[in-house]
């Protein structure tokens, strides 16, 4: 009948282990508990552009077993089960990814907001230039800047901070005191002051 032959063919069970060359081997309930032999773990590209997520040991895992062998097949996917519950209900609405770790990466469609939580450091790399384009940004924290900071104002520079010099194209206001130590202050045009000035030598 046609639903044995599906049977042979098309199999559920459980991954048992992962191995390196993203191939794991799957335990068949409903076959007095065999496990497979090492299965290609289908991916979305294995050329020149290469993607590679296994599952865990312990998912739930359709395969398709070719009419070869029963040692030869492939791991089509895994699905949620009682055991093993999705990470969100929303799911027309969100794409979600979690870690065993407690990081998370998730896309909210309906509130247009990108979420990343990684319980840990980030590390970004471009071999040219990157670009941010965000009318306000916020940053929580110390920022370490391993280079030269420009200020632009359309394509003029403003201001720029490099190799220990600050360089204003422009006025400086300030409602506080601003002290110069182990250094001078060279004024090339005039100096006014509506209070007092002190020093030693004037």
């Amino acid at each position: 009948m046609i639903e044995d032959i599906l049977k042979k063919y098309i199999r559920h069970g459980t991954i048992t282990s992962v191995n390196s060359d993203n191939t794991a081997r799957v335990q068949f309930s409903d076959l007095d508990n065999l496990v497979s032999y090492n299965l290609p773990i289908l991916v979305h590209n294995a050329g020149k552009n290469k993607q590679q997520s296994p599952p865990d040991i312990g998912c739930c895992a359709v395969c398709l077993m070719l009419p070869t062998g029963d040692s030869d097949g492939f791991v089509l996917g895994c699905y949620y089960d009682t055991k093993n519950t999705p990470p969100v209900t929303d799911l027309s609405k969100k794409m979600h990814w979690s870690f065993d770790d407690g990081t998370i990466i998730e896309y909210d469609t309906k509130a247009h907001k990108l979420l990343v939580d990684v319980k840990g450091s980030i590390e970004g790399k471009a071999t040219t230039s990157a670009v941010i384009e965000c009318p306000d940004i916020t940053l929580k924290g110390n920022v370490k800047i391993m280079g030269t900071l420009q200020v632009m104002l359309g394509d003029v520079i403003v201001a720029s901070v490099g190799a220990g010099d600050l360089t204003i194209n422009g006025k400086i206001t300030s409602t506080k005191s601003i002290s110069i130590t182990g250094g001078d202050l060279n004024v090339t045009g005039n100096i006014k002051a509506t209070g007092t000035v002190k020093g030693t030598n004037i």
